[in-house]
């Protein structure tokens, strides 16, 4: 009798560290990859320049995938600005800034205010829909954990 109870608590604690094993595989790297996100925020933001004639208005960020393969999760800043200069000359400025990724035109989207990468939306306080002389810019960097974390979709 004691060998069968010695046998059924041995599989109650196997199957219990094979069960939390797996939920830590599933939300501890979503937690690393928050964890790291404020850095690469405040990397963004501290290296951030603007051209004449331009403002940040203001910026967002997450962690998600940036592509729709579901394969990775990205660090995720977009930053809205508004300028007085065009489209071309906003995106020549900007393109050799580290982990700098792609300018929308916000005249060109259809939306108020959410905007985000295939898996997330994320919303602006500013009304954003087709409004003349705003752009957001999307700077994005593999997580350190990134095909790990579940939210690659």
């Amino acid at each position: 009798m004691k060998k069968a109870f010695d046998i059924i608590r041995g599989t109650i604690i196997v199957l219990a560290v094979i069960l939390i094993g797996f939920f830590a595989l599933l939300f501890v790297p979503q937690m690393v990859n928050d964890a790291y996100l404020p850095s690469f925020r405040k990397e963004v933001l501290e290296n951030f320049t603007l051209p004449e004639g331009s403002e940040m208005v203001e910026y967002v960020s997450s962690c998600g995938n940036s592509s729709g393969t579901g394969n990775h999760t990205d660090l995720y800043v977009a930053i809205l600005i508004k300028s007085s200069l065009g489209e071309d000359t906003i995106k020549e400025y900007y393109k050799d800034d580290e982990h700098y990724w792609r300018t929308w035109n916000t005249a060109r989207l259809d939306t108020t205010r959410t905007f985000g990468m295939n898996c997330m939306n994320l919303e602006f306080e500013t009304d954003i829909d087709k409004i003349e002389g705003y752009y957001i810019l999307e700077y994005c960097k593999s997580a350190p954990l990134s095909w790990l974390d579940i939210r690659g979709c």
